[in-house]
């Protein structure tokens, strides 16, 4: 895979100031899992450990959750993130989703603001799916360009203006990608578009 990595090391000290504004949207994201008490959860990509508050507290004590991520810089603030919460069921590892073999597969996962920044992301999704048992759901929780409402054209001009700052493709086809390698794919927007999230069944 492209070093993607490098750019998230520079970028990880801004990263979190980026993604202040968008709680509200990584607690949709989490409930789109439909996540249970005792479940293992893998955070793909998960950069600075923004997400990991929503799923410790949707898996529980007796639940787990695995963060990965390619940037070692990211990986730090994780790290940090976790310590200070104190989170005893929170493994972080760095690692190329393209090439990941867990010892066991997951209840559930999702990428959350991160497949679309990954310029291999069919790739990854591809190798992603098997890392979940089959019949259990994934979501991609992402920016992409969509068409058909009256205010399309207003959030596809943001995607484009905003893509550059955080190194995403903003012509990236994610949400469609979503639906070539999962089942059952539903779709919600929010933001007025900005951004949205796809959740389905993994069956590899």
């Amino acid at each position: 895979m492209p070093d993607a990595g490098a750019h998230y090391d520079k970028f990880s000290r801004r990263y979190d100031l980026a993604a202040l504004v968008l709680r509200r949207f990584q607690r949709q994201a989490v409930a789109a899992l439909r996540l249970r008490p005792g479940d293992l959860v893998y955070d793909l990509g998960c950069g600075t450990g923004l997400l990991l508050e929503h799923l410790v507290a949707a898996v529980g004590p007796t639940g787990r959750v695995v963060g990965i991520d390619l940037s070692e810089g990211m990986l730090e603030r994780a790290r940090a993130r976790v310590a200070g919460a104190g989170w005893d069921n929170v493994e972080l590892v760095r690692a190329d989703l393209t090439k990941y073999l867990p010892d066991e597969r997951a209840d559930s996962a999702i990428f959350c603001l991160s497949l679309s920044v990954i310029p291999v992301y069919e790739e990854v999704l591809a190798a992603s799916v098997k890392l979940v048992k089959p019949g259990h759901r994934m979501v991609v929780a992402d920016s992409w360009k969509c068409h058909g409402r009256w205010y399309h054209p207003l959030a596809n001009w943001f995607i484009d203006r905003k893509a550059p700052w955080v190194s995403a493709n903003p012509n990236n086809e994610v949400g469609a990608c979503a639906a070539r390698y999962l089942k059952e794919v539903t779709y919600k927007e929010t933001m007025f578009g900005v951004y949205s999230i796809a959740a389905g069944i993994c069956e590899g």
